[in-house]
């Protein structure tokens, strides 16, 4: 036999095991689709048909000894890319799959917080307590970020009604002792939602429980956000958190700045460079919620850094929301694409300083008297919103 015809039989040997190989790639990947369930229906049959049509051009060629040697090439090759293409869906399936087993791990209690709705089709709150910690999501800590999302999957809108931290409230668990709200997160977040429950008269849906980590983690992996500042300002008393300077602020200019998720943070918490203090810090809260929201629900976001996105936040994010319902929710804007419309609001109270139950009867901290007409106003808002 001569050379020529013994490289081709071995290049013919090649490409037959390669077929098994790629045919067993080729199958995996549909089994995966299929059973992360993460894909619209049109995209999933879509995604199925395709690998299945350039499956039945390629493999005939790299199987059969009676193809041309140079179709054998050309099949090779696309048989190498479509084997790339599956190793980077199969990252991606695998890390939804991973951060919903993770989402859907959540004890009882948590999960008698939840008033469970068809995230899809029905309104519902989302409380969302920031707390004042990085790292482990499980520390107790103060909640310093409270705000109801209400969300209406309908008409595509999103409320974002922020609390102040200091606001007066009442703890159910303690008798209905008087504290301020930032002290619920010391005693957890059914204290933080009982407490909030009893001010507004409203149901949480499910809760988003958060830290620092979180937000530096989740603007980093989404290629950072812009918000339109109110003011120049920088920030100051930072120096307690992580990786911020003791000496050095972060200086925001008035109009647009395009934040990393260190400075997203640091705009996020400054209260001392305003004159109505945490009043504005609720408002910058609100921007850098809104940029995030908008960032993810592009296309462009959501599919190219989906992975990262799970990947940053899964350590660093408690919720009571399961893995079903989350990937409801991506399917739906996965397969459709909404704009989202985001309105904001603010409660307001009048500062004043009070013997508060976590601080105990020596300390009189400072406090917000809650504005009782500006509550109702915001609770009418949020039913306009769900109705």
């Amino acid at each position: 036999m001569s050379r020529a015809n013994q490289k081709n039989r071995k290049f013919g040997i090649f490409t037959r095991v390669w077929a098994f190989i790629y045919l067993a790639a080729a199958a995996a990947m549909v089994y995966l689709m299929i059973y992360a369930d993460i894909l619209p229906t049109k995209y999933l049959y879509g995604g199925i048909g395709a690998i299945a049509v350039i499956s039945i051009v390629i493999l005939p060629a790299l199987f059969f000894a009676r193809f041309k040697k140079s179709r054998k090439i050309i099949c090779l090759i696309l048989s190498i890319v479509m084997m790339g293409g599956f190793a980077v869906g199969a990252n991606y399936l695998i890390s939804t799959m991973n951060f919903f087993s993770k989402i859907t791990n959540i004890n009882t209690a948590d999960s008698k917080l939840a008033k469970r709705v068809n995230v899809t089709s029905q309104s519902y709150n989302v409380y969302i307590s920031g707390m004042d910690t990085v790292g482990d999501i499980n520390a107790v800590a103060r909640s310093d970020v409270n705000m109801i999302m209400t969300i209406n999957p309908k008409t595509h809108k999103i409320l974002l009604t922020s609390i102040p931290r200091d606001y007066q409230i009442k703890l159910p668990s303690k008798n209905y002792a008087l504290d301020k709200l930032t002290h619920t997160g010391l005693y957890g977040i059914d204290e933080t939602i009982g407490a909030v429950k009893e001010l507004t008269g409203l149901q949480m849906n499910y809760y988003v429980k958060v830290n620092y980590s979180t937000v530096m983690k989740l603007v980093d992996s989404i290629g950072g956000i812009d918000v339109v500042s109110e003011y120049t300002f920088t920030t100051s008393h930072m120096g307690s958190t992580p990786g911020f300077s003791r000496s050095n602020g972060i200086t925001f200019k008035k109009g647009k700045n395009h934040l990393n998720g260190k400075e997203a943070l640091a705009f996020a918490r400054e209260r001392h460079a305003f004159a109505d203090g945490d009043v504005q810090r609720n408002k910058d809260q609100q921007l850098v919620m809104q940029a995030i929201l908008k960032k993810i629900s592009s296309s462009k976001t959501l599919i190219m850094k989906y992975s990262g996105i799970l990947g940053g936040i899964q350590n660093y994010m408690k919720t009571n929301f399961t893995g079903e319902e989350i990937r409801d929710l991506i399917k739906m804007q996965v397969r459709d694409m909404p704009s989202w419309s985001i309105e904001k609001q603010n409660l307001t109270g009048t500062g004043s300083a009070a013997i508060c139950y976590s601080t105990g009867l020596d300390t009189t901290p400072s406090i917000i008297i809650p504005d009782q007409s500006s509550v109702n106003k915001a609770v009418e808002k949020i039913n306009r919103i769900k109705d």
